[in-house]
Parts: C-alpha cells; sequence; structure tokens
C-alpha cells in the first residue's frame, strides 16, 4: 500500500554509487561466463551458432587449406 502512494520509496532510490557499480560489475561478469559456456557448448555439438559465423568457418577453412597448398612440396609459387 505504500509503495502505492510513494512509489520513490523504493530501496533502489537509496542505493549508492558504489553498490550500483558492484552489481554491473557482477553482472557483466556473469553474463560473460554464461557466453562463454554457451559458445563452447554449442562448438563442442558443431552446430553453428548463426548462418554468419558458419560461413565464418566455412572460410577460415578454406584459406587454411588454400596456405597449405602455397607451402606444399613446390614451395611459393613454383606450380
Amino acid at each position: 500500500m505504500a509503495l502505492k502512494l510513494f512509489p520513490n520509496m523504493l530501496p533502489s532510490t537509496y542505493e549508492g554509487q558504489t553498490s550500483k557499480d558492484a552489481k554491473a560489475k557482477t553482472l557483466r561478469s556473469t553474463r560473460k561466463e554464461v557466453s562463454t559456456f554457451l559458445r563452447s557448448t554449442l562448438k563442442e555439438t558443431g552446430l553453428p551458432v548463426s548462418a554468419e559465423n558458419a560461413q565464418t568457418t566455412e572460410f577460415k577453412e578454406f584459406f587454411r587449406k588454400v596456405r597449405a597448398l602455397e607451402c606444399g612440396p613446390y614451395g611459393r609459387g613454383d606450380y
């Protein structure tokens, strides 16, 4: 009932800047940990995270193969 009459009386209104910064820091670190965990889990399962990520991975593999051929038994440019 008191909150309906006085909505600015919430505890977050009286929260200090240091405690706000601490909460934001823990939230950022938690989000980063979860993001890292989810990315590694998706990578282990072999599912592409997104279509763009799948294309990036395919391009990297292709480029790696091209480089391996360049430095093959004939050396560079001796085809």
